[in-house]
């Protein structure tokens, strides 16, 4: 195994984003995302249109697409364009794109130009046909509108990701891919050690009402009398008791166990190097591990498997220690139960940040079977890279530049 060997991320939509090295220095990167955020724009998609949650993929997609040329500025300038937080606003801004006479245009081909707005046209029509919901277009995201038009024309998740690849021009060596490939909404919930049990992503990890611990399965849904579930990430809140497991619901509230995207197993078969990414540890991460097939697939590779510690915690990890952190992940991949694999199994590696607010004791990580190695901070911290809570002091975050170095080391020395 050399520098060659391609990298498989399980990640969320915002922490990795900021490290555009890190994904100039291993091109040959599989993206695993899950799809089961119910918040921000991707929400009022969802309540009218239906379908996962794509905002966290779109959100990945562009960082990877390339911006060498005007053209290929223009496009990508279009697909992050959001629209204005007026209602007016937005519809009128969002007339003028559909109609192919928006400023955001200039700069694109004709032929380029048609094909992506006849797919925004496409989403257009599904709005209208279900003009009684009252699709709200403030702060809609165009690139969450190509991609759903896509969706619905092909009725395919995957197909989409395969047109907004192309239109972006993705690195062809990068791929994304949904932990889950559906064509409807995927919610997921959570049973603290108390007993309590949270219902969809927003609520577990940033609450629109933090006074309550529960919500109802059409707000979960995107379906609520709200429309758009607004995150509020500088929630701090404790949960009233830690978190004892993560599950998938069905929109009767049942519990289920969905197997993995088979591209996404596929993938793990072929030879590559696992990164379980920073980010939101419960709602980010695990909702790739717990699915069928996942722990089976990683515990039988011999390969580098890299767990890369969030540099502070957040609302779902407040008071957890590293090795919290490691056997949480353990646990949900072996299905709280259904498997009986080791720590090791899955992870061979464990990197921090040298200042890290997550207290690491290497010790017990090491007789985990872990190899533990501590990474420089970057010098002006950070508010994202290390989780997906935010408040205004600088949190520690990886030096890019020596984390990029530190995966480089492992690959080059692993037999």
């Amino acid at each position: 195994i050399s520098m060659s060997l391609p990298l498989l991320f399980f990640s969320g939509g915002t922490a990795l984003n900021s490290f555009s090295h890190l994904f100039r220095e291993f091109e040959r990167c599989v993206h695993v995302l899950p799809v089961s955020d119910n918040g921000g724009s991707s929400s009022e998609v969802m309540r009218v249109l239906g379908g996962p949650s794509i905002g966290d993929i779109r959100s990945r997609m562009v960082r990877l697409a390339r911006d060498s040329t005007t053209e290929e500025k223009a496009v990508l300038r279009l697909l992050q364009y959001r629209l204005p937080a007026n209602e007016a606003d937005a519809k009128e801004e969002w007339s003028a794109i559909v109609e192919g006479k928006h400023t955001l245009w200039d700069e694109i081909s004709e032929a380029y130009k048609e094909t992506i707005r006849a797919f925004l046209i496409h989403f257009h029509c599904e709005v209208l046909k279900a003009a009684s919901l009252h699709f709200e277009f403030c702060y809609g995201s165009v690139g969450n509108f190509f991609l759903t038009g896509t969706r619905l024309f092909f009725h395919s998740l995957e197909t989409s990701l395969f047109w907004f690849a192309r239109v972006s021009g993705c690195h062809p060596d990068s791929t994304v891919l949904p932990v889950l490939n559906t064509n409807h909404a995927v919610t997921i919930g959570v049973e603290l050690e108390n007993g309590t049990r949270i219902l969809g992503q927003n609520e577990i990890s940033h609450p629109v009402k933090t006074t309550t611990t529960t919500t109802t399965t059409s707000s979960i849904l995107g379906a609520s009398s709200q429309h758009r579930l607004q995150v509020h990430k500088e929630s701090t809140d404790d949960l009233e008791s830690p978190i004892k497991r993560l599950f998938y619901l069905n929109q009767d509230k049942q519990e289920i166990l969905p197997q993995c995207n088979p591209t996404v197993l596929k993938k793990l078969q072929d030879e590559c190097a696992i990164v379980y990414a920073i980010g939101s540890l419960w709602t980010s991460i695990i909702p790739c591990l717990v699915l069928g097939g996942v722990g089976e697939a990683i515990a039988q590779k011999h390969c580098p498997k890299i767990f890369l510690l969030n540099g502070y915690p957040d609302r779902e990890t407040r008071g957890c220690t590293a090795v919290d952190f490691i056997m949480s992940a353990t646990n949900a991949l072996n299905r709280w139960g259904a498997l009986q694999h080791k720590a090791n199994d899955y992870f061979t590696h464990i990197l921090y940040i040298q200042t890290s607010e997550v207290l690491v004791d290497e010790r017990r990580l090491q007789d985990l079977g872990l190899t533990v190695m501590s990474v420089p901070p970057a010098s002006t911290g950070s508010l994202l890279s290390s989780s997906s809570s935010s408040s205004t002091r600088a949190k520690p975050c990886y030096e890019e530049a020596a984390l990029t170095s530190t995966i480089k080391s492992i690959l080059e020395t692993w037999k």
